[in-house]
């Protein structure tokens, strides 16, 4: 029997042998062909390989061409790899396939591959290259970027350094700024510190500032404390500079700016350190001083200078012009207020030092040594008396203090010329007499009185009496009088003769005797 397709015999075999995997035979066959390159057993038969797949000789399949290669026509026994840097997928039937790896990519290992952060390449490259010193990438990049200003980097550097504060980007790298300037983080470069400033040291970050009231002297700063200096008194730092102090203020030494002189003083000139005060008792009539001693203005009489300013004297005090201060007036003097002077208090009134106002003695006091003092038992006086004055005869007053005396009592007197600091002074005219006048009188011939008496009574029709009589007589028998007789008619004559003999020669006889 013949052998069957893909089988083989031998003479005098039993059986049919299959055919080697690659080979195929026709019915019948002796042997088994090989399939050719390019072809490969496909449904029994060698059958031509399709472009985009290769195979070797007794291939029992075609093969895809690997990435990066291709196979433009069927049968094809190998894949033609793409030129360098060029790339394409596997099983690509055309030269067309090869691509170019895009920028960032490169072929490694046979594939386009994208360029770690720090590399980068450009399109078609066939490895990644680092980037350049101060320059830096991302993964996948076409190209390195440039630092930005103040910061540096390596060479394949992913980031860029920031410089420091205190050194800046000189010659491509982060260099420490010198004494004398300073620099912040990210600087370009190193900063000249400015005019009243400083830098001691390598590295600043910051200048210092001189010392208020002192300057470098210079339009730059300085590397050393050492050059600030301290602008002298009537001079301050102004606008960077030791400036003098215009007239009308002052400064002192180390100022940071000039004082405007203070109320009731002046500088007439530039560079003052001091102010000079106005002369006592006149000011400058303002909330500042002045830069003219012609500012300072005396104060006229009735204000002085008070808190710095001319103000009116109160009343109960006064100034003359030019005063420092208002003095009080003196005891028994007052004043309104604006006074130049105090005036005296009228007669008769008094005043406390500093008053405003005299006041009246009252009544039953005068001004004594210059003072209202209570009148003495015995004195009276009215309200505003200068002296206090003697109770009248017959009266009195019995207590210190007295407005008014009193009056004795009806028929007494004081027997004295002025009146009495009691009413036990007060004494009874005795009988025969009378308060006339103010004094006890002795009634006339003709008139009595009783004790205590305020005047005499003529006697009675044929009553009569002599001079100093307490009572009146009446008239003898056979004898007449009229009213007020100081005798009787006929006999009453006689008595009367006997009465002046009984009376005169008791005298003649003590005259006769010192004879």
């Amino acid at each position: 029997t013949s052998c069957a397709v893909n089988t083989f015999s031998i003479a005098g075999s039993g059986s049919c042998t299959g055919c080697a995997a690659g080979s195929t035979s026709a019915a019948g066959a002796t042997v088994c062909d090989v399939c050719a390159a390019g072809s490969a057993v496909v449904a029994g038969s060698c059958t031509q390989c399709v472009a985009g797949t290769y195979s070797l000789a007794g291939s029992t399949e075609c093969t895809q061409c690997a990435a990066n290669s291709y196979s433009a026509s069927a049968g094809a026994s190998t894949c033609t790899s793409c030129p360098g840097g060029l790339t394409s997928a596997a099983g690509s039937d055309s030269s067309d396939d090869c691509e170019v790896c895009s920028a960032g990519n490169a072929v490694i290992s046979g594939s386009c591959t994208q360029c770690d952060a720090g590399t980068y390449s450009v399109a078609g490259s066939t490895e990644c290259t680092s980037c350049a010193v101060n320059t830096f990438s991302i993964a996948g990049s076409g190209s390195c970027t440039g630092c930005a200003a103040g910061s540096t980097s390596a060479a394949g550097a992913t980031v860029c350094d920031v410089c420091a504060a205190g050194s800046a980007v000189i010659a491509g790298s982060c260099t420490q700024c010198v004494a004398g300037t300073y620099s912040l983080a990210g600087s370009t470069e190193c900063t000249q510190c400015a005019a009243n400033s400083y830098s001691a040291s390598a590295g600043a970050s910051t200048c210092s500032a001189c010392a208020a009231g002192s300057t470098t002297q210079a339009a730059t700063g300085s590397d050393s404390s050492d050059d600030c200096e301290v602008c002298s008194a009537g001079s301050a730092v102004i606008a960077g500079s030791c400036t003098q102090c215009v007239a009308g203020t002052y400064s002192l030494a180390g100022s940071t700016e000039c004082t405007q002189c203070a109320a009731n003083s002046y500088s007439a000139s530039a560079g003052a350190s001091t102010c000079s005060a106005c002369a006592a008792g006149s000011t400058t009539q303002a909330a500042t001083g002045s830069d003219s001693s012609d500012d300072c203005e005396v104060c006229s009489a009735g204000s002085a200078v008070i808190s710095g300013s001319c103000t009116q004297c109160d009343a109960g005090t006064y100034s003359v012009a030019g005063s420092t201060e208002c003095t009080s007036c003196a005891v028994n003097t007052f004043s309104i207020a604006g006074s130049g002077s105090c005036t005296g208090c009228a007669a008769g009134s008094t005043s406390a030092a500093g008053a405003t106002v005299c006041d009246v003695c009252a009544a039953g006091s005068a001004v004594v040594a210059g003072s209202c003092t209570q009148c003495v038992a015995g004195t009276y006086s009215l309200a505003g008396s200068t002296e206090c004055t003697q109770c009248a005869a017959n009266s009195y007053s019995a207590s210190a203090g007295a407005s008014t005396c009193s009056a004795c009592a009806a028929g007494s007197t004081t027997q004295a010329a002025t009146g009495s600091d009691s009413s036990d002074d007060c004494e009874v005219c005795s009988a025969g007499s009378a308060v006339i006048s103010g004094s006890c009188t002795q009634c006339d011939a003709g008139t009595y009185s009783v004790a205590g008496s305020t005047e005499c009574t003529s006697c009675a029709v044929n009553t009569f009496s002599i001079a100093g009589s307490g009572s009146c007589t009446g008239c003898a028998a056979g004898s007449t009088s009229a009213a007020g007789a100081t005798v009787c008619d006929a006999l009453a004559r006689m008595l009367l003769l006997a009465l002046l003999v009984l009376l005169v020669l008791p005298a003649q006889l003590v005259q006769a005797t010192v004879l």
